[in-house]
């Protein structure tokens, strides 16, 4: 736990040259991993420390846990979202203005709905958050594109490297749902439908010959993999790929690229 738990820091202590490092430090992480937010508090560090660390371990169904890692700021939104009035006032109990960097390095706001009834402390040996199946799925969900944007980046690095994040994350996120929604469930054949997206502009996904091997696709995911090859050129070059497409549409797109921040380290 001590190697993945967050690393808290008190603001208000620390002079203003101190300070003004700090955020430089911040800004640098932000752009690179998923791991800034930021919140106000009354408390002393040692007890909102005492606190946080309540909810590094959630209950799921079936009586068992798992580590969450709420500060990762790709799960902290949908983290919030997924819990009850409840559950999320235990949670920012003594806190308020909660901030993250997205993703995209972003500046987002988060709020918290004020709950009628307190959550009730749970025994000693129980975690302070119960999650059921649905607010389970939603945090899975999130996790996965995150595995997704990993994959692809693996499979063609030098391409995705020519697509800006703000145009790269919110592409493969819209075709690994239409993925889902073609009955593709597993992440294996998720991430080759979105590759096949990335290398045609989404544009082989309105192919009949496309839709028609989909909607009778193999159980074993080498059948589907070998038939998703085998699909006619008109599939697979129905479009221009999507760097290729965005450098054709954007003037000066390349050296957009040169000054963009260095988000493919996400």
């Amino acid at each position: 736990m001590r190697e993945i738990a967050p690393l808290l820091v008190f603001t208000g202590e620390l002079d203003a040259h101190a300070r003004e490092r700090l955020f430089a430090w911040l800004e640098r992480s932000a752009y690179t991993a998923p791991c800034v937010c930021w919140f106000e508090t009354g408390l002393p560090p040692s007890r909102i420390a005492h606190h946080l660390r309540r909810f590094h371990v959630v209950g799921v169904t079936e009586g068992q846990s798992m580590v969450m890692r709420w500060y990762d700021t790709r799960i902290l939104p949908v983290w919030l979202a997924c819990l009850s009035p409840a559950q999320a006032n235990a949670f920012a109990a003594d806190t308020s203005a909660w901030h993250y960097t997205d993703r995209l390095g972003d500046i987002r706001s988060l709020s918290v709905d004020a709950a009628l009834d307190p959550l009730p402390e749970p025994a000693i040996d129980k975690p302070w958050i119960e999650l059921n199946d649905a607010q389970y799925a939603l945090l899975v969900d999130a996790a996965d594109l995150t595995v997704m944007l990993a994959r692809v980046r693996a499979v063609i690095p030098d391409e995705t490297k020519r697509v800006q994040a703000r145009v790269l994350v919110p592409f493969v996120a819209h075709h690994q749902s239409i993925a889902v929604e073609r009955g593709m469930k597993d992440l294996d054949r998720q991430a080759q439908y979105v590759l096949l997206a990335l290398y045609t502009s989404g544009q082989a996904g309105e192919q009949a010959e496309l839709k028609a091997f989909l909607k009778t696709q193999p159980a074993a995911f080498a059948a589907f993999y070998e038939g998703l090859q085998a699909l006619s050129d008109a599939v697979w070059e129905a479009g221009p790929p999507l760097w290729a497409s965005i450098a054709l549409t954007t003037p000066g797109y390349a050296s957009l690229l040169d000054k963009q921040e260095p988000h493919g380290a996400r």
